[in-house]
């Protein structure tokens, strides 16, 4: 098992893999690597949708439909 790099978001995985609680600069790290995916992700959606409107309404619409149906089967 190699040491765990405290304080990064590989740090927290490794913490998840060995099964050890995970410390509070990992949990950090991973919290901001999150958050910052999500933005560049959100950024490049707002971009897709802009540059192909049609197609993003298509895909936006089925993705709907879908996830509408997986909702009536929870309920």
């Amino acid at each position: 098992m190699n040491p765990i790099n405290h304080g990064t978001n590989a740090g927290y995985h490794q913490h998840r893999r060995y099964g050890v609680p995970t410390c509070a600069e990992c949990k950090a790290a991973s919290n901001e690597y999150d958050k910052l995916y999500g933005r560049a992700s959100s950024r490049a959606l707002r971009r897709l949708r802009d540059l192909h409107p049609d197609e993003y309404k298509r895909a936006f619409f089925e993705e709907l439909t879908i996830a509408r149906e997986e909702l009536g089967r929870q309920l």
